[in-house]
């Protein structure tokens, strides 16, 4: 009776044995997968990481070469509108506690310690600053088609200015091969336009040709009798 009772228990153990050598399989296999996804997940932070970095650095390079180019071709303009060389423009990135913030500023023969253009420069040398960035904007933008000017030179009061402000407008459409459209009250900028339009006040004739003139148009009257209201 009790080698039957031993026998039993003995068989109940064995069972018991077999179940956990099983649930310890289970448990190793469920081990060795999540070793295996632990090192995979190790694996993509670091590629995660060198990725990151990667993107930093290329946006550094791609930040640093389009802060170049603004501030090459507006210190470019600056001295051949000015026909000097003591001009130049920079781009200043900083932050405003969480926030990104971005100054204009410039140095002139005047002022040879850079200055925001927003808070002391001339009207002058911001009209020529807001011209040459429109440039800078349409050619890192890739975007095609003509540029509309509206009074780009409405500060300026020098007409060798003017003059040379116009010249580098052509310079600038030579390059990038834009139809530049400007529209303008200043006789200087008619003289130097390759094609012109004027828009007449009333009674006034609207002629469209390569030097302007406008000629004064009267009324022509009305044949027949009045009608009666």
């Amino acid at each position: 009776m009790i080698n039957i009772d031993i026998k039993k228990q003995i068989q109940i153990l064995e069972s018991e044995v077999n179940s956990l050598k099983g649930k310890t399989e289970l448990l190793n296999k469920q081990l060795e997968d999540s070793i295996i996804k632990q090192k995979d997940l190790q694996s993509q932070q670091i590629l995660n990481q060198k990725s990151t970095e990667l993107l930093h650095l290329v946006k550094k390079i791609t930040q640093d070469k389009i802060k170049e180019m603004f501030e090459n071709v507006v210190t470019e303009a600056l001295n051949y509108i000015y026909q000097s060389n003591d001009y130049k423009f920079e781009l200043e990135f900083d932050k405003r506690g969480s926030l990104p913030t971005l100054k204009f500023n410039v140095k002139t023969p005047e002022m040879q310690e850079n200055h925001d253009i927003l808070s002391v420069s001339a009207g002058g040398n911001r009209d020529i600053i807001a011209l040459a960035l429109r440039f800078v904007l349409l050619e890192v933008s890739k975007m095609p088609g003509f540029l509309i000017l509206d009074e780009p030179i409405r500060r300026l009061d020098n007409e060798e200015t003017i003059n040379q402000t116009m010249k580098f407008i052509k310079e600038l459409q030579t390059r990038t091969k834009r139809q530049i459209i400007i529209i303008a009250h200043e006789q200087e900028v008619v003289d130097n336009a390759d094609n012109s339009i004027t828009i007449p006040k009333k009674n006034q004739k609207l002629i469209s040709n390569n030097k302007m003139e406008i000629k004064n148009v009267k009324p022509k009257r009305k044949r027949g009798r009045p009608k009666k209201k």
